[in-house]
């Protein structure tokens, strides 16, 4: 029944599931109604080795299956156990990610923290550099008005010096 290459003949399969009474196919199936019909038959042997016959039949056919596709099977579980595998490790490795992520979040903010700490201290340092600038100016408010007056006076004796030195030559010409 199998072919050479050890896969099923499923016309085989078909024709014997085609022989398979439709109430046996059932979901649903209540075997006492069959039990009771077997037992109040005029042949009950007949009828069992009727079902028995069947149930051989069909037996073989799976086994036949299973050699067939044993290998495909094989491989596909592999597949599957190894594609778990996969997930379970990609799994870990999300979660070493979130943790790293997390450890980081809370990195960042203790860093931003001091961030801004040395933010507010540098804006009260440059704060206090503007007044003591301030104060410096007034500081030296007083020897700055002594140079602009002593500056004063020379400019007016410079152009008093210049005046007297114009007047005395125009006398000579």
């Amino acid at each position: 029944m199998a072919t050479s290459q050890g896969l099923v003949n499923w016309r085989i399969v078909d024709s014997e599931l085609d022989r398979v009474p439709q109430e046996f196919k059932d979901p649903k199936f209540y075997a006492l109604k069959h039990v009771v019909e077997i037992l109040t038959s005029s042949n009950p042997q007949g009828m069992v080795a009727q079902l028995r016959d069947q149930e051989q039949r069909l037996v073989t056919l799976v086994d036949q299956m299973v050699q067939g596709y044993h290998s495909g099977f094989a491989k596909s579980i592999q597949n599957y156990s190894q594609i778990l595998q996969l997930f379970g490790d990609a799994k870990e490795q999300v979660d070493g990610f979130k943790k790293a992520l997390a450890d980081a979040g809370r990195q960042l903010s203790a860093q931003s923290r001091t961030l801004q700490q040395q933010w507010r201290k540098t804006l009260a340092l440059e704060s206090s550099l503007n007044l003591l600038d301030d104060i410096q100016l007034v500081a030296d408010a007083p020897g700055r008005i002594d140079e602009a007056l002593a500056a004063k006076v020379r400019d007016a004796d410079m152009l008093h010096v210049l005046t007297a030195g114009d007047s005395t030559c125009y006398m000579t010409t």
